[in-house]
């Protein structure tokens, strides 16, 4: 994938992509919900003990793609990597870190994080086209951010682009990051991506334990780690809306 010189369509519909990027992820649900009345696939076809270790790897899966998220925002400098979906926002070019391998390392991440939970459904066909359709819709936000860039930074994007890839890492590239880690922008930042990736877990189990005739609370372990998440997500909340704590200067 190399964004530069895309056509105008496929970056007018990245604009309009990114601006919808929250909701639009959940058009999956219909899918996700067939594959999981069409029953677990891996444990069916190649016995319980694929299936359980299919099931561990996804959650190993959706918990790289944070560890690489936390990795990434850590080092990043205030005005790079931003949550906001209104509008394109970028106050200073990140080429270092992350950013030395490649353009858009949170959305390689992201995509390690959307595999995993879907890989929980069990369904080679879902994860498989869920995959492709991801690289599909980011395409193109990834035509309409760099649209922007050039717009913003000019010349120094371009030779910035010319030796970085738009995803696929180049270890060879890297550059140490230009400010130390800093743990307390992870937790700011990255508390509501941990709480997303177990409630979607908790529901997609919930979902597949009721498919399945199997009470729910006749495993309870997920329940409490949930409500465990839950707990940590609100008081985490609480202090991003009422202290500072959480907030280093000169990071996003």
């Amino acid at each position: 994938m190399n964004s530069i010189g895309m056509s105008s369509s496929i970056t007018q519909q990245g604009f309009w992509l990114f601006r919808w990027r929250s909701y639009l992820p959940l058009i999956v649900i219909p899918f996700v919900a067939i594959a999981i009345l069409e029953g677990e696939q891996i444990r069916s076809t190649f016995g319980a003990l694929a299936g359980s270790v299919w099931n561990w790897g996804a959650v190993g899966c959706a918990l790289l793609g944070l560890g690489l998220r936390s990795a990434i925002v850590g080092f990043v400098p205030m005005g790079t990597s931003g949550r906001n979906t209104r509008t394109l926002v970028a106050n200073s070019l990140n080429q270092t870190g992350a950013y030395s391998l490649c353009r858009h390392p949170i959305y390689v991440a992201n995509f390690v994080i959307f595999t995993g939970i879907l890989m929980l459904a069990q369904s080679l066909w879902l994860t498989i086209a869920s995959s492709l359709a991801y690289w599909m819709y980011y395409e193109r936000i990834i035509c309409a951010e760099e649209e922007f860039l050039i717009a913003k930074f000019g010349e120094h994007f371009k030779k910035w682009a010319e030796v970085t890839p738009t995803v696929m890492p180049n270890f060879r590239n890297w550059k140490k990051p230009s400010l130390n880690f800093s743990f307390r922008t992870v937790l700011l930042r990255e508390y509501s991506t941990t709480f997303l990736i177990v409630s979607a877990m908790t529901l997609l189990t919930f979902v597949k334990l009721t498919v399945a005739g199997i009470p729910p609370l006749a495993h309870p372990l997920y329940l409490l780690f949930f409500a465990i998440n839950a707990v940590i997500y609100l008081i985490f909340r609480y202090m991003k809306k009422h202290t500072r704590w959480l907030f280093v200067d000169g990071r996003s």
